[in-house]
């Protein structure tokens, strides 16, 4: 049985040879980008099919576990996003979009204020609703999150 243990750890030994991929910064982020979907796609296999042994298991994957892999597509992303809107620009150019997807990020931050809050303290009083699938009672902050889409994968605090 596989275990996300050893998905990570394959996902880590794959991105550590990335830059043997292709001496292309876009190809090597696209290489990176494919193999974090994958390891998203071998985890949602797991969970659909194998389930969690109880609460505290499930809670901790989506708390910190699937975090782990997600951050680093979404990271990928954002640098490919910039690696191919930056490659011809002049420095002015350049610098207004970093002042606009600063301008994004500190929106975002704001808008979910709360969870970030939640996360950077340390609190574990919500995680039942944060980080539980199927739960019918959705904290306020999170009642328009574009991630309750696909409900066998994605919890409420993602």
């Amino acid at each position: 049985m596989e275990t996300f243990c050893e998905i990570i750890l394959d996902l880590e030994n794959e991105l550590s040879g990335m830059k043997e991929v292709s001496e292309r910064v876009s190809e090597q982020i696209e290489y990176a980008i494919g193999h974090c979907k994958i390891a998203l796609d071998r985890m949602r296999q797991l969970v659909i099919i194998e389930g969690f042994p109880d609460r505290n298991s499930e809670i901790y994957f989506f708390k910190k576990i699937k975090p782990a892999v997600y951050s680093k597509l979404l990271y990928y992303q954002a640098v490919f996003d910039l690696e191919s809107k930056c490659q011809k620009a002049d420095s002015s150019v350049i610098r207004r979009y970093f002042q606009k997807r600063l301008y994004k990020i500190n929106e975002y931050m704001e808008e979910h204020q709360v969870k970030v809050q939640y996360f950077k303290c340390g609190f574990k009083h919500l995680d039942e609703k944060y980080f539980v699938r199927g739960t019918t009672e959705i904290p306020l902050e999170l009642r328009n999150s574009q991630h309750l889409l696909d409900e066998e994968f994605f919890n409420h605090g993602q």
